[in-house]
């Protein structure tokens, strides 16, 4: 298998719809493609909000933008429609320059000369909504609530499917028929100039949801019902399709299929090809469009019905994917989605014979329903989709059956089922509620306690990476820059040369760092030994700034639903890290009078780390292993508890030393260290006690301990000696002896009793040193 691809996805901010649903695809398209994802919140160029009080250091964001041009990405997905929305042609193409060209780049919701891009097929699914509501519901008067035409592409494209539409029906659609909003749903005044040039309109065509909502709020205050008085329609498929009452009439250009169709291109712009792709767009019809308040299951079913009795189930299936799925784009996965699908449909229509009698156990039933309930639960297919083509399902069924008994029992079974399926999504819902009531306690203590610990380095930072455990992160980093960077709007963000990693945590293993204890090259941040290389991951990188100033960022490896409280996370360590960074100046002259006496303690300090470590394998070394083992056995809370020490000897050290050199030696005896490490818990001691012996030191709670520590020990390096490419094999002769706790107890007597243990299996144990098939030269 090649080396995993890194991929950088840099979307507008994570608390925008359109983004969390672009993140949802790129998710889908990472894990299908096995690449590793950071997604980037490096927010929208130039922008100008509404709100400028609560936004006006929003630009602290764009720095991420520096970040193209660092190592370790192989390709960068920019939701570019978003991120570029303020911003003019040559604007534009000003930002896309400063990005650099090392790295190949797809753009997302837009397209531009020499770039790829996976953009929106904006002409098919709005024509069919314009053309939906003159033909089926006889509008002639229908206004359109535009983006912004000056700096989005697809705002220009789905204002000229308007305009050519509505010609083509021989319908006005003149300039004052049109208003420009900003894809946003504060686009209320536009709405109002429309209402008050045409109070008859009977129709409203918005561009995307977003402004679906404010044309909402504007009928809302003239006494007006969508759906009624005035029709609504929007465009993207977003939730508040869905949570708007009535429910709106949209257009389905999947966004999470815009991303997941960018994932999947990645590979051919890293070969160097140029991809230009389009992801479909079609009409979905709900009530704010005059179609009533619910989707007619009757019709529909009539004509599944019909295609069934022909034996055309596969191809229903096929239609059915089509329609209610999320994904147009044929992938690997997709494929095996729409099969299973398929083969859904082949079961469930499987039971009912040629005579219409249902033929079906319960208990089989519920098993296969609830694997294909899993195409919701893996995002291939909305919540509402998926009921809805259930119902549709069972309204089809009721016209095949021929037995009134067998309707209804059908009907029990699926009620049931349905209504256990809720039950579990409310039950997780509730567990959920719950976990956010904690994860929100955990965030409100951040600042209190890295303010608890401003003068200990590590405890400060063990806090919050604590935090980041507590909720549920898979692994998380922060960095700090030596001091505050102090950067304001409109400046040119110029990154420092290093960054210092202060404390990360991967897979509950933790690391903290003192001062400027683990410099990083700013731009070889993501190609780290920290990164993880054992799995693939989406990992989640923000900035930590606090008004004009920035100190540092913070990388999260966690579920997309969780990114929410990433802004605030960042939001409290930033601030933390402000109030920290004065009460430091404060403390300056009181410091330098104690520096003499700081560096000293400092030096000690390292030189007692150094002293207890080896340096070759990065454990304890004797005296270490000591004092830590004397520490643990002179607490009272240990007294009368088990304990097990490991003794070991590495096999033919010198052999290996003379024969393949010293590089070979250390390369042994780090295995061996690596090996016993990895076979005790993080709290326990293991060391290094000079030359070829090692020793370990554990709490255990059960009997023959020892035994379980070898097989772990041998499996380890039998695993290793397997992959290895050398010729000769490490192995090890190891010692075991399990005692009880006292007062009287002497470490050194019982390591003896190891050591003579570990002697009487290297005296009976045959010593293999060569691979098999080595021939000594």
């Amino acid at each position: 298998m090649g080396k995993r691809m890194n991929i950088a996805l840099y979307i507008s901010m994570f608390e925008n719809e359109f983004s969390y649903a672009v993140c949802e695809g790129a998710f889908l398209g990472a894990k299908e493609i096995d690449a590793n994802l950071f997604i980037l919140p490096a927010g929208i160029k130039d922008a100008v909000y509404d709100d400028y009080d609560a936004n006006c250091y929003r630009y602290q964001y764009n720095t991420l933008y520096s970040l193209t041009k660092t190592h370790g990405f192989d390709a960068i997905i920019i939701e570019y429609g978003s991120i570029t929305s303020f911003l003019n042609e040559k604007e534009k193409r000003k930002f896309l320059k400063s990005l650099g060209h090392n790295t190949p780049i797809i753009l997302l919701a837009g397209e531009e000369k020499g770039y790829s891009s996976v953009a929106i097929n904006n002409k098919a699914g709005l024509e069919e909504v314009i053309v939906h509501l003159i033909e089926h519901h006889k509008c002639t008067k229908i206004g359109f609530v535009s983006g912004p035409i000056e700096t989005n592409q697809d705002a220009r494209e789905r204002l000229d499917v308007y305009t050519q539409t509505m010609d083509m029906h021989g319908l006005e659609c003149t300039d004052d028929w049109v208003v420009y909003g900003n894809f946003s749903e504060f686009c209320e005044e536009e709405v109002e100039t429309l209402l008050e040039r045409h109070p008859d309109v009977e129709a409203i065509v918005c561009a995307n949801d977003q402004m679906a909502i404010g044309v909402y709020n504007v009928l809302e205050k003239h006494g007006l019902v969508p759906g009624k008085d005035v029709l609504v329609t929007g465009f993207d498929n977003s939730p508040a399709a869905m949570l708007l009452e009535p429910h709106l009439t949209t257009v389905k250009a999947d966004i999470k299929e815009l991303a997941y169709r960018a994932m999947m291109e990645c590979a051919k712009v890293v070969d160097k090809n140029e991809v230009k792709a389009y992801v479909d767009s079609k009409i979905l019809t709900h009530s704010s469009c005059g179609c009533g308040t619910n989707i007619n299951y009757e019709a529909e079913g009539e004509a599944m019905a019909k295609e069934i009795r022909r034996g055309n189930v596969e191809q229903v299936a096929s239609k059915v994917f089509d329609r209610y799925f999320n994904f147009f784009f044929e992938s690997e996965h997709t494929i095996e989605m729409r099969q299973a699908v398929k083969d859904y449909f082949l079961y469930f229509f499987g039971l009912v014979n040629e005579d219409g009698v249902l033929d079906i156990n319960e208990e089989e039933f519920i098993g296969v329903y609830n694997r294909f309930f899993k195409t919701y639960e893996d995002g291939y297919i909305d919540l509402n989709n998926f009921l809805n083509l259930s119902f549709t399902m069972q309204e089809c069924m009721d016209r095949i059956l021929t037995r009134e008994k067998d309707r209804l029992l059908l009907s029990r079974f699926m009620t049931n089922v349905n209504q256990n399926l809720m039950s579990a999504m409310m039950t997780k819902k509730i567990a959920n509620d719950e976990k956010s009531k904690i994860f929100e306690i955990v965030l409100t203590n951040i600042t209190r306690d890295m303010l608890q610990f401003s003068g200990e380095e590590k405890k400060k930072y063990y806090t919050v990476i604590e935090k980041l455990r507590r909720m549920e992160a898979e692994s998380g980093y922060l960095f700090e820059y030596d001091e505050g960077i102090v950067h304001k709007d409109g400046e040119k963000w110029q990154p420092p040369e290093t960054i210092n990693l202060k404390a990360y945590y991967n897979r509950n293993r933790m690391f903290l760092y003192d001062d400027n204890e683990k410099k990083v090259d700013f731009n070889n941040m993501f190609t780290q030994a920290y990164i993880p290389s054992d799995r693939r991951f989406n990992m989640l990188v923000t900035p930590l700034y606090s008004g004009e100033t920035q100190y540092g960022m913070m990388f999260i490896e966690t579920d997309l639903d969780k990114y929410r409280y990433a802004s605030q996370l960042a939001c409290q360590i930033s601030v933390s890290m402000e109030v920290l960074d004065m009460i430091k100046k404060q403390n300056a002259l009181k410091l330098e009078l104690e520096e003499s006496l700081a560096q000293s303690v400092a030096n000690n300090k390292i030189l007692d780390e150094i002293s207890k470590s080896d340096p070759l394998t990065g454990i304890y070394n004797r005296r270490g292993f000591l004092d830590r083992v004397k520490t643990v056995m002179e607490a009272e809370v240990y007294q009368g508890r088990k304990a097990l020490v490991v003794y070991a000897d590495m096999d033919n050290l010198k052999i290996i030393n003379d024969e393949f050199g010293h590089d070979d030696g250390d390369f042994a005896l780090k295995t061996i260290g690596k090996a016993i490490a990895q076979s005790f818990r993080q709290s326990d001691v293991v060391a290094r006690m000079g030359g070829d012996e090692f020793a370990a030191f554990a709490l255990i709670a059960e009997d023959n301990f020892g035994d379980v520590i070898k097989d772990r020990i041998r499996t380890y390096l039998r695993e290793m000696n397997s992959s290895s490419d050398k010729p000769y094999l490490v192995n090890i002769s190891i010692g075991t002896y399990e005692f009880v706790i006292g007062k009287e107890t002497n470490i050194d007597q019982i390591l003896n009793k190891a050591d003579a243990e570990l002697y009487k299996e290297k005296k009976s144990k045959n010593k293999v040193l060569y691979k098999e098939g080595y021939k000594k030269s």
